[in-house]
């Protein structure tokens, strides 16, 4: 019987409590920054397949480094206990993430397949922070997997910080009412071999 995929993800609940989030949350609003729609691969829009409003941690910030740090720190102690990736640190900016009623993204993986076999770093671990609290929304549940008994939804539970390998297909479904907020990122090493 092969090992399933569940192994491979692993959540750390309140990782950050809530006055903690809601410092983040007020700190990030505070700050003006601009917000795109989320586009994939070369930025075009396709809201059948992607639809969410992005933003980006301004880890010019210390506040928002030092959290980017704490999650980096459990996103290499997790990849120590469970996958021993060469895994470096984030090469990329940290999304913020704001799904509103009728928003989701359909089943992708992370990995940046152009950046395969090249200098480029390539994403290993994915890690999403919830931010909201379940009284904030309806439906926008993270599942990772591809379906039946090899699928898991991710806890939805405000703070907790979930990671799994990027290369894991996963989706968000969607929102059917309120707003869910989060932050998501990749700690990324040298192309996967």
């Amino acid at each position: 019987m092969a090992t399933p995929r569940l192994a491979q993800i692993t959540t750390v609940k309140e990782f950050f409590n809530s006055q903690e989030v809601f410092n983040l949350v007020s700190l990030h609003n505070s700050e003006t920054e601009k917000t795109t729609s989320g586009g994939v691969g070369n930025g075009e829009i396709d809201k059948t397949y992607r639809d969410v409003s992005v933003s980006f941690l301004n880890l010019s910030n210390t506040y928002f480094m030092d959290i980017a740090q704490k999650i980096v720190d459990a996103v290499e102690e997790a990849n120590n206990r469970l996958w021993n990736f060469d895994i470096h640190g984030v090469c990329e900016e940290i999304l913020y993430l704001t799904y509103n009623k009728g928003q989701h993204y359909q089943l992708h993986s992370d990995i940046v397949w152009d950046n395969l076999n090249t200098n480029i770093p390539n994403r290993k671990c994915t890690f999403i922070l919830q931010l909201s609290s379940l009284k904030d929304y309806e439906g926008g549940e993270v599942v990772v997997g591809v379906g039946g008994l090899d699928e898991l939804t991710i806890p939805k539970e405000k703070g907790s910080l979930t990671i799994f390998p990027s290369f894991l297909p996963h989706k968000v479904l969607e929102v059917t009412k309120g707003t869910r907020q989060s932050i998501c990122g990749w700690v990324s090493g040298k192309s996967w071999e």
